[in-house]
């Protein structure tokens, strides 16, 4: 009986996600669909805590992705719609920190990666030095 209600509890608990259908028009042009896809990956839903509006139930996320689909059967490039996206939201819309947005999270690799190679090479000759 025990394995019973455990094969009906795994039935129910794994078949849950074929109930989450989505409401979303899709695209007719599969290019294009795929297009919006890759671009819901690059764009950041703004209610959620940085999850990308391709995983997220939001209706900003609902909405923006109804945005980028209209915009792509527009005829828009994937940057013109990311412009008007950084216009209108800002740069925090994009999953990817542009380097004039976040200029110091960019140049701090470049300023700490030589650092940390003198310092590893400094202790290295000195372990060597030290051990002989």
């Amino acid at each position: 009986m025990k394995i019973f209600f455990l094969n009906i509890f795994l039935i129910i608990f794994f078949s849950v996600e074929a109930l989450a259908l989505s409401t979303e028009d899709k695209l007719a042009n599969p290019q294009d669909e795929q297009r919006a896809m890759n671009l819901f990956l690059q764009i950041r839903c703004l209610v959620c805590a940085g999850q990308v509006i391709e995983n997220s139930d939001t209706q900003f996320a609902h909405d923006v992705r109804k945005f980028v689909r209209k915009k792509i059967n527009e005829g828009f490039s994937d940057e013109e719609i990311k412009a008007y996206l950084i216009k209108n939201f800002g740069d925090e819309i994009l999953q990817t920190p542009t380097l004039k947005s976040q200029p110091l999270l960019w140049l701090l690799p470049i300023i700490f990666l030589p650092l940390a190679l003198f310092f590893i090479l400094r202790n290295y000759r000195k372990f060597i030095f030290n051990n002989n």
